[in-house]
């Protein structure tokens, strides 16, 4: 196999969702028995200088212990000089380099003559090496350096995406946990009808944690899902010539689910802020903010023509942000869930049902079974495949608790076919 071959073949073989070490094993493998290296060995640097071997193909089994005999950290190591200059590492005849000598007798011990050691990269920073060893002198070629340097990208993307889906998917479980927990508080705290100083007490202690809780989410989730996505850009951008339109396709999923994850994020935030943010209730003119959502979801659902209609003059006290929520997620809903070629209808309006003051958002679009329509507001349950529309099944599950908020209620009417309409009440 040629070298350009190789390069090939470990960045076809890369998949930034499954852990490292065994596509790692594989492209030394690949290396080694296609250009004639004894063994291989990819090290990842810790906090403390420390090396973790992080997958290797034919080392003996006693050489990293031996090695750390003679290097009490990596960095003191002849891996250090590649991850302190980040530049590559030759070293042709063991027995001739005097930088080796500390280590020679250990090398011997071993037949070894030739080895190469590449930096790993995140950004212009060094965490690792990447090491080929042969018991034969001699001078890798240029281009095969090239190619060493073109693996070592692969490679660090391959440990950075799995260190940041690691991280990723722990902040995601305890994100579920905590929404789960806060439902089921808020729920039991409904049912048993505590006294009011007690419940707002709690509350707000419930909300100082959430608050720091929001942080994290923002902080430490969004910054490795932008990671995924870029690398997965990069990828695409900087080797375009060199990877096939299946590969090209891949990484496209993999930013896709990046940005749909993001979404995912940006949902349960608003769910955790409806839940738990302190009302600010104020007159407002649900007309004129009516209006404005709709110019907001149209440009954010690239919607250039609906017949979106809204009565004048609905006034009604509530909170602003939240409500505007509401209205935005049932405009979407009315614009998302529409017959393709379908221009959308949409009706905004006020009833009087038995002196109460009721407010409605109709459409014409796909409608539901009358059956299910206490499932529409159940937190991650979708009516329609995510395949079909997307979504995480939370928009209706946080319009639901706002409304119940603000001490009101919300339900749904419609018929497949036959569209939707929404109404609530403010209490």
């Amino acid at each position: 196999m040629s070298v350009p071959s190789i390069l090939l073949a470990s960045l076809n073989a890369l998949d930034v969702l499954s852990p490292p070490d065994k596509y790692i094993t594989s492209v030394l493998r690949t290396i080694c028995e296609n250009l004639g290296y004894k063994f291989g060995s990819v090290i990842e640097v810790d906090e403390d200088g420390k090396g973790r071997m992080v997958s290797s193909y034919n080392l003996p089994d006693d050489y990293p212990e031996q090695v750390a005999k003679v290097s009490s950290t990596l960095l003191s190591s002849p891996s250090g000089i590649a991850i302190e200059t980040g530049e590559i590492v030759v070293v042709s005849d063991v027995d001739k380099e005097p930088k080796l000598k500390p280590w020679r007798e250990l090398l011997q011990r071993y037949d070894l003559k030739t080895i190469v050691w590449v930096p790993l990269k995140n950004k212009e920073v060094s965490f690792g090496t990447f090491i080929l060893y042969d018991t034969q002198v001699r001078v890798p070629t240029a281009e095969e350096l090239n190619a060493f340097e073109q693996i070592a990208i692969i490679i660090s993307v391959a440990i950075i995406s799995n260190t940041y889906l690691n991280k990723l998917n722990q902040k995601t479980s305890e994100l579920h946990n905590e929404i789960k927990v806060r439902i089921e508080f808020e729920n039991k705290l409904l049912r048993e009808h505590e006294k009011q100083s007690r419940y707002i007490q709690e509350i707000r202690e419930l909300n100082k944690n959430l608050e720091a809780f929001d942080y994290s989410v923002s902080n430490a989730l969004r910054v490795p899902l932008r990671h995924i996505e870029g690398f997965a850009e990069m990828l695409k951008e900087y080797h375009s010539d060199e990877i096939d339109d299946q590969l090209k396709w891949y990484l496209g999923q993999i930013g896709s689910s990046a940005r749909e994850l993001k979404q995912l994020l940006d949902d349960l935030l608003k769910l955790s802020m409806a839940t738990r943010r302190e009302l600010l209730i104020e007159q407002i003119n649900l007309s004129v903010l009516a209006n404005s959502v709709a110019i907001q979801v149209m440009r954010d659902r690239k919607v250039s023509k609906a017949d979106i209609t809204v009565m004048k003059g609905m006034i009604c006290e509530g909170d602003h942000r939240l409500l505007y929520i509401v209205l935005y997620n049932l405009l979407d809903n009315a614009l998302k869930f529409i017959a393709e070629g379908i221009d959308p209808v949409i009706e905004f309006g006020e009833i009087k049902q038995t002196g109460e003051k009721v407010f409605f958002m109709r459409d014409k679009g796909l409608g539901f079974s009358p059956e299910r329509a206490e499932e529409l507001f159940i937190p991650f349950h979708s009516y329609h495949t995510d395949s079909e529309f997307g979504g995480a099944g939370l928009g209706l599950a946080t319009v639901e608790r706002i409304i119940k908020r603000h001490g009101g209620r919300v339900w749904a009417e419609g018929d497949i076919g036959k569209g939707a309409t929404f109404y609530f009440t403010l209490g």
